[in-house]
């Protein structure tokens, strides 16, 4: 690869074109100053950054039943689903108390709205007995539906942010009996969530779970190149040499990679110490790219996901995300397929 746009010119750039170094995208102080790479969302009121040890420890975790013990539900028990989030509008502008078939799969948590479909089509659905045909049918409050001869009952959607520590793993359940992640948030809902995608058992940092089926098929989706910042340590001083091939394109056993942005942590005196932004999915890419030039990679946090960051978030605990975090995640991922959409039509 060669003549790659410098480092950070991909769509970060003020009005009049002037590049923003890397961290300066809403990370400055009033004075406009750099903030360093690691003192990002950590201040209190002041702007004074806190230490470590004194950022919230919100698990939000109460007394709810543990995970698993989620009861099969009868239709008049579940949660009201048809509630204010949920309602929909018809041609007439009244608003409907059922919901469209593939939806309120969706809302059970197996599959994404287009995943239902296709279920659909196979006549694996069927509504109060009947197999459906109708890929418009609606369902009622009190309606019966089965997916593969079983009974789904639609479920909140639950988002859970976890800062995961080193040495636990993501897999469910593991093998060797040792801890997983899910054994650090069972008690947060009753809902049963998953990962969406994985850290491996060293890698620490920002993990998301939640129940919903088709976000997280987006957020995973190669296609959607979500932005994903980790901190690293090596083992030994990143040369200036290596630093720049990095910024070039990297050739791994499975393709080139290109990193959107890599630069020294802090004052850059200790390089051993980096931030880097990737767009892909590919398994232990970060790793990869420097193990290919001869570094062993000591630590590895990532500290952003999508639109999503450690703020507030010390190691080994959890909190569920706002409304607003939900609905930026959305809009995020929604932007993006209105943006893929645009160039396969050309």
């Amino acid at each position: 690869a060669t003549d790659r746009p410098s480092y950070g010119d991909r769509d970060n750039r003020s009005n009049s074109e002037e590049r923003k170094p890397y961290g300066d995208r809403d990370n400055r102080s009033n004075s406009g100053e750099r903030k360093p790479y690691s003192d990002r969302d950590n201040r209190n009121n002041s702007g004074e950054r806190k230490p470590y040890g004194d950022r919230d420890n919100r698990s939000n975790a109460t007394d709810r039943p543990s995970y698993g013990d989620r009861d099969n539900r009868s239709n008049s028990e579940e949660k009201d689903l048809f509630n204010d989030e949920d309602y929909e509008i018809g041609e007439d502008g009244i608003v409907l108390d059922t919901l469209r078939i593939n939806r309120y799969i969706a809302k059970s948590g197996i599959c994404g709205r287009r995943d239902a479909d296709e279920l659909i089509k196979k006549g694996f659905v069927t509504l109060n007995g009947e197999v459906v045909i109708d890929m418009g049918t609606r369902v009622k409050k009190n309606d019966t539906v089965c997916v593969k001869g079983k009974i789904i009952f639609p479920e909140k959607m639950v988002y859970i942010l976890y800062n995961k520590p080193k040495g636990i793993v993501t897999t469910i359940p593991d093998a060797e009996g040792k801890e997983t992640v899910i054994d650090y948030i069972k008690d947060a809902c009753e809902e049963r969530v998953f990962s969406v995608g994985k850290l491996d058992r060293n890698t620490m940092g920002l993990q998301l779970f939640t129940n919903d089926g088709e976000l997280a098929k987006q957020l995973t989706h190669p296609k959607y190149e979500i932005t994903k910042m980790y901190a690293v340590e090596l083992n030994d001083v990143l040369s200036p040499m290596d630093k720049q091939a990095i910024e070039k394109g990297i050739e791994l056993e499975d393709g080139e990679i290109k990193v959107e942005a890599i630069e020294y942590i802090g004052d850059g005196i200790d390089r051993k110490f980096l931030g880097i932004e990737v767009r892909t999915g590919r398994n232990k890419v970060v790793k990869r790219i420097f193990e290919k030039l001869g570094y062993d990679v000591v630590k590895l946090d990532r500290v952003v996901f999508a639109n999503l960051t450690k703020k507030d978030l010390k190691r080994g605990s959890y909190r569920f995300l706002t409304s607003l975090e939900v609905a930026k995640l959305k809009s995020e991922v929604a932007l993006i397929e209105s943006k893929l959409t645009r160039e396969f039509k050309g």
